[in-house]
């Protein structure tokens, strides 16, 4: 899993360091420090919050997402630290551990809802790049804001179904490689290549018109 956690790590300023702090608090959490527990939820919840926000794209949803991973993480820790050895590779996969248990309550929570949601939000996000592209028509050095931006990428992530939309989350956002991503989802290397290819093409169908983006080109 990338590390992405900052000020929120251990030891931080120290690389070493860093690694032997969070490897002693997985390690008391694993044993049923409440305390150390703790710890890991400031250490690792900006992370799962975030991915789960790009996922669900609602605020509120993605702190209840956040909450009942930990909920959840609490109960099955130590069957976790108990497939791992030790605590310094169960430290090294946690974080990894802790977005696959994210994804899936993501993808239960979806598929309680209808296809509505996801129909209404390719709708928003069309207006919304038609918008953008109408505007840059006739103001060609018009800037587009960061909020306009985040929400018409909020709406085109929504539109896209599961399978895509958590594939292209965690590689293009996140930056993770296929083969953890694969890890994460359950799913083969190749097949999760696949849904970030056909996610790529979807974002860009409907982003187009906003970002001026021809046939061959690639959201990265």
């Amino acid at each position: 899993m990338q590390e992405r956690r900052g000020a929120n790590t251990p030891g931080a300023d120290d690389p070493e360091g860093a690694e032997g702090a969070l490897a002693r608090i997985v390690g008391g959490a694993c044993g049923g420090d409440r305390g150390a527990f703790a710890s890991l939820i400031r250490i690792f919840r900006p992370e799962v919050q975030r991915i789960a926000l790009r996922l669900i794209g609602n605020h509120e949803d993605a702190e209840d997402v956040a909450q009942e991973t930990f909920v959840r993480a609490w109960g099955q820790l130590g069957r976790f630290a108990e497939g791992h050895g030790s605590a310094e590779v169960a430290a090294e996969r946690l974080g990894a551990w802790l977005v696959g248990i994210s994804v899936h309550i993501v993808r239960d929570l979806q598929r309680k809802k209808s296809r509505a949601p996801r129909r209404e939000a390719a709708a928003v996000a069309m207006q919304l790049a038609y918008r953008i592209a109408a505007r840059r028509s006739d103001e060609p050095d018009a800037v587009v804001s960061e909020r306009e931006t985040q929400q018409l990428l909020n709406a085109a992530l929504a539109a896209l179904p599961e399978r895509l939309r958590t594939a292209l989350v965690l590689r293009t956002f996140e930056g993770l490689d296929y083969a953890a991503i694969a890890e994460i989802t359950g799913l083969r290397a190749n097949t999760v290549r696949t849904h970030v290819m056909q996610g790529r093409r979807a974002l860009r169908r409907i982003l187009g018109p906003a970002l001026e983006l021809d046939g061959e080109e690639e959201i990265r």
